[in-house]
């Protein structure tokens, strides 16, 4: 069975006015797989054509019933459809054969020839209309591509067809780019070191020539190119095809990334806190200078490792943290993700010191990523324990002390009272004293202390403006 491109029979319109002629004619081209439809004029076949019927080739009488010939007919078919029309005649004079010809059909049968040769013109008619199809996609693919496209002679270099990407960006028309060859867009080639280029595709060594260059355009200027060569066959001749893609986005994408990146590494490098980064197996992948003095381990040494295996001091923590890992791997959450954290963390000459920690997630190539700030704060902690031991002691000395001592803040509210205050203010509580503010309390204000202390609290507040003062006009 004949069928076409849908998988149906493949369908023809028989236009011939001969009941008699047209019935032989169906019939033989039913019995070899036609799916045939039959009209008797020029005017019913542009009207079913016209209508959108589906058709694969028209089978049509040049001489009709009818005011319109079956050349007439032909002409507005294939105006307005792509279809090919094979003609029946009983004429074959030279202006029939001239008419035929302008028409553009696919051929003519003669009548009365023998069933052989009409279904090989058919055959044929159908098999040249698809390869014409065929031919038209792929010279729009060519044409319409984005990428540069060029066919070449592998010997004299002349091109062949140079599709309307390259002639654009070229600036070149086609009359010009017929009579150029690769050499005029390149300046690093000659004809002979092209040739040698080729060599390898010529010989069937390699099945394509891949390399960067530079090309010229017409006005001069020059663009970047990656070219990738192949050797085709067409009508028993070897032809080249030069498929080439403009660089000049991809590279200043590259250049864009390249300067971004080396800011970041600038930032990262530059940073008094350690930044880690470990992959979706905890492993770690980014590692600073701050990390390497913070922990001792270089860079070399840190990179594919187990981060927790080295720094984490107690056993118990490690096991926790693999467990919250495989659970981090598969959905970027967990409890330390987006929190500050404090603990102890080993370096490596086995030292102790006290780190601060804020994690969060990053999703990199469908994997997440943990990325850690880790800050040295060891100093703080002695900073913090000194200044609590200070207030221990200072708590202590004036629990002990055989006077009174309060302490008031600026508004004159008590905010520390010792024993021996209660003792001799014959006070019940601290919290009842604490209701006494030193400023307003009747007695105090009576006997002047309110004013006195007021004016210690004014020089106080004077001085520690002027101290801000002084600071603010060096630092300028």
């Amino acid at each position: 069975m004949r069928e076409n491109i849908s998988g149906k029979k493949k369908k023809i319109l028989l236009v011939e006015d001969s009941r008699l002629t047209a019935m032989v004619l169906a019939e033989l081209l039913h019995k070899n797989g036609y799916d045939v439809e039959n009209v008797a004029t020029g005017e019913e076949a542009v009207e079913k054509i016209m209508g959108g019927v589906t058709l694969d080739l028209v089978l049509m009488d040049i001489e009709l019933a009818g005011e319109m010939s079956g050349i007439a007919a032909a002409r507005r078919i294939i105006k307005s459809r792509d279809i090919p029309v094979v003609f029946l005649t009983a004429n074959t004079s030279g202006g029939i054969i001239e008419k035929i010809k302008e028409v553009k059909a696919y051929g003519f049968v003669l009548k009365g020839t023998d069933k052989a040769a009409l279904l090989s013109t058919v055959e044929m008619a159908l098999k040249l209309h698809e390869a014409n199809i065929h031919a038209r996609m792929f010279e729009r693919l060519f044409e319409n591509s984005l990428n540069e496209l060029y066919i070449f002679h592998p010997e004299s270099l002349k091109f062949v067809a140079v599709n309307r990407a390259a002639r654009k960006n070229l600036g070149y028309t086609t009359e010009e780019m017929n009579v150029m060859t690769p050499l005029d867009l390149n300046l690093e080639f000659n004809m002979e070191s092209f040739r040698r280029l080729l060599a390898p595709l010529v010989s069937e060594e390699q099945e394509q020539v891949l390399f960067n260059t530079v090309h010229r355009r017409k006005d001069g200027s020059l663009y970047p190119v990656e070219i990738n060569i192949q050797l085709f066959d067409y009508e028993g001749a070897k032809l080249c095809m030069a498929l080439v893609v403009n660089l000049t986005e991809r590279i200043a994408m590259e250049e864009e990334l390249k300067e971004k990146d080396t800011t970041i590494r600038a930032i990262m490098d530059s940073a008094r806190d350690a930044i880690i980064m470990l992959d979706g197996q905890g492993k770690v992948i980014f590692w600073n200078p701050a990390a390497e003095q913070f922990f001792g381990y270089s860079r070399e040494e840190v990179l594919g490792k187990d981060l927790h295996r080295l720094v984490v001091l107690d056993e118990r923590l490690y096991q926790i943290y693999t467990q919250a890992f495989q659970h981090f791997q598969l959905t970027g959450e967990g409890n330390a993700i987006g929190k500050t954290i404090e603990m102890k963390a080993k370096h490596k000459d086995g030292r102790e010191f006290d780190v601060e920690i804020s994690m969060s997630a990053l999703r990199s190539r469908d994997a997440w990523h943990a990325v850690g700030i880790v800050r040295d704060i060891s100093e703080r902690k002695q900073a913090q324990e000194e200044l609590e031991n200070s207030r221990k002691q200072y708590i202590e000395l004036a629990e002990e002390a055989p006077i009174g001592i309060l302490k008031c803040d600026l508004e004159g509210n008590i905010v520390y009272v010792n024993q021996k205050t209660l003792e001799i203010l014959g006070s019940p509580s601290i919290e009842e004293t604490k209701k006494i503010n030193l400023l307003t309390f009747p007695l105090l204000v009576r006997y002047g202390l309110s004013r006195k202390l007021e004016e210690c609290i004014n020089v106080k507040i004077i001085l520690y403006d002027c101290a801000n003062i002084f600071m603010y006009n060096c630092a300028k």
